[in-house]
């Protein structure tokens, strides 16, 4: 089935990549003094602004149509207000090439490469917004299917369980044990563990002796 929502974040990365392309090509061909850099800065700065017109139109068409709260919705309305700058000034940096045929501006050259790093952080900080959407709001994430399993492997590591299957580890405290005796069960057996000051009284089989015999649970035998 067709989702609209889907659809720009499918798109939203090709004028990130193209922008922040342009950027880099037309600073290193002013460092390497080579025209044939700010042709291909050109190119990319074309790619950027035709991909963010599709971008910022898939956009406004989730925006509508993905259910959302309140508190997701302030962080879309800032990144969709950032979209619209990042757009406006892609659109000036694109006119003003356009007008010198793709050259980059021998007058006011560094006004238009601080224009450029501007919108490129502009970007930046529009994606990490989309992403908290995403991530943090959970704003059109669809809920994964649970397996009767629960089970998957990474890497070969072999299978883990989600909290689907029944835990291993089975503790008995229902008081089916003594009172003075907690008994645990655990995959590797059965283990009794008894308070350290319990004692169990041994009869005195010297009827002669009027002392009373006893032991420990560490076999330590005591005479009173």
């Amino acid at each position: 089935m067709f989702d609209i929502t889907l659809i720009h974040p499918k798109l939203v990365h090709f004028p990130i990549a193209f922008l922040l392309a342009a950027l880099v090509f037309d600073v290193w061909g002013m460092i390497k003094k080579d025209s044939f850099y700010y042709r291909v800065g050109w190119v990319n700065l074309v790619l950027a602004i035709l991909f963010s017109v599709f971008a910022i139109i898939s956009g406004l068409l989730a925006a509508n149509n993905v259910p959302h709260n309140d508190l997701s919705h302030e962080t879309m309305e800032l990144h969709e207000t950032l979209g619209y700058v990042i757009g406006g000034i892609l659109l000036i940096l694109f006119l003003w090439r356009l007008r010198l045929k793709g050259e980059l501006p021998q007058k006011g050259r560094a006004v238009y490469v601080l224009l450029l790093l501007g919108v490129a952080v502009t970007v930046v900080i529009s994606a990490d917004l989309g992403g908290k959407m995403v991530y943090e709001y959970g704003v059109a994430v669809k809920a994964v299917p649970q397996t009767e399993s629960g089970e998957h492997s990474h890497n070969g590591d072999g299978g883990h369980s989600h909290g689907t299957t029944e835990s291993t580890e089975d503790h008995d405290h229902t008081g089916d044990a003594p009172n003075d005796q907690e008994t645990y069960e655990h995959d590797s057996g059965m283990e009794e563990h008894s308070p350290s000051s319990q004692e169990t009284p041994v009869p005195n089989k010297n009827p002669e002796s009027s002392k009373t015999v006893h032991t420990h649970d560490d076999g330590t035998v005591h005479e009173h």
